[in-house]
Parts: structure tokens; C-alpha cells; sequence
């Protein structure tokens, strides 16, 4: 698991012609590979009539990554546009190049190299953005307790406190605090408390 990933704020276009042949590139940052199929299907309708719709995507959560050249030579255009990814450092995106086939063939190596130009056009005018790991993180406690532990939590992300079989706050942790807080918040209430976490780590901007 990262502490800091890097992704991009938003949407990007790029456009350019290799010998007739025109590239669209695009860029999304996306969460999870639904994200990323609905992304896929949704151009996929939108230029029905593109010759290639090649893509690549990594993700945060287990560090999961996929691309495709879609009937293009084999190593030409997926891994081409991962490698862009790759030369940003960037994670939980996605990026597609939709080309449009002019008429006169590029051949393998200058085919791979306007792919990963497609995509680093495209990545080059997307605003980064630096985001944190957390855990999701439910505490139960004793409503004595209440200001002490919002104390504890003053660099969390407090999500929202309730009663719920006892009073309860939910909060966002950064993963490299948490097990400081958990004892801290044990220590306070002397045991008397509940801690629920979801282990999956979410990133979000600091």
C-alpha cells in the first residue's frame, strides 16, 4: 500500500495527425474499474466509427492495472499508453486513445510511438493532484468521552457522530496514524470503546 498517490483533477483531450491518421486522446481519473468500463462504453458509442479504441488504466486499490490495443499490433498501443502513465507516476486513471485510421500504415515502431504520444498530450494538460491513504474507521464510545477523542481525531477527517447504541463518530484516518490513535483512543477510555475499521485503504486529497 502507497501513503501518497499522484492522479489527475478531471477530464483532458488531445488531438494530433501521424501521416493522415488522426489520434484523440483522453484522460479520466476514475476510482474503481466500473469507473472505467462505463468510461469504455460510453466512447465506444460515442465514435462507433473509430477504427482502434486503445486504453490503459491503473488503479490504487491492490495496485491493479490493465490496457489494450484493441486489433492493433501486439505491444503497439496499450503498454505504450501505460508507459505514459508510467512517466507521470500516476494512479487511479485512465487513458484512451481513439484513432481514426487515415490510409497509409506507420509500422510498428512509429505506431507505438504515436500512441504514447496520444497519451502523454493528453497527461501533459491534466492538472495533478496528490492524495493520502486512510482507513474508514467507526469509534463507539461513552459520550463522557466526546471531547477527548475529537482532540485525538483533530487531524482525521470527521465524516459524521450520531447516537447509534451508543455514541459513535465516524472518521477518516490516515493509515500510517492509525494504530497510534487506536491505542491512544483505548488509553483514554481504558478499554471502554469500540473500534471498527475497514481495512480497504481509500485515498483522498489532503
Amino acid at each position: 500500500m502507497k501513503e501518497h498517490i499522484k492522479t489527475i483533477i478531471g477530464f483532458t483531450e488531445a488531438k494530433f495527425k501521424e501521416k493522415g491518421s488522426l489520434f484523440i486522446g483522453h484522460s479520466y481519473p476514475v476510482k474503481n474499474e466500473t469507473d472505467c468500463f462505463f468510461i469504455l462504453d460510453k466512447l465506444r458509442k460515442e465514435f462507433y466509427d473509430a477504427t482502434h479504441i486503445c486504453y490503459a488504466y491503473r488503479l490504487a486499490t491492490n495496485e491493479k492495472e490493465k490496457y489494450s490495443d484493441d486489433g492493433e499490433p501486439n505491444g503497439t498501443a496499450g503498454i505504450r499508453i501505460l508507459n505514459a502513465i508510467d512517466h507521470f507516476n500516476l494512479t487511479d486513471i485512465l487513458v484512451v486513445s481513439i484513432r481514426y485510421y487515415g490510409g497509409t500504415k506507420l509500422g510498428v515502431g512509429p505506431l507505438g510511438k504515436a500512441y504514447y504520444k496520444s497519451a502523454i498530450d493528453t497527461l501533459e494538460i491534466s492538472k495533478v493532484l496528490t492524495k493520502s491513504s486512510f482507513y474508514q474507521v467507526r469509534i463507539i464510545i461513552d459520550v463522557s468521552f466526546v471531547k477527548t477523542i475529537f482532540k485525538i481525531l483533530s487531524n482525521c477527517k470527521i465524516i459524521r457522530s450520531d447516537y447509534n447504541d451508543g455514541f459513535f463518530i465516524d472518521s477518516y484516518i490516515p493509515c500510517n496514524d492509525y494504530e497510534k490513535i487506536k491505542s491512544d483512543i483505548l488509553t483514554v477510555t481504558k478499554g471502554k470503546s469500540k473500534i471498527e475499521i475497514d481495512d480497504t485503504p481509500i485515498y483522498l486529497e489532503n
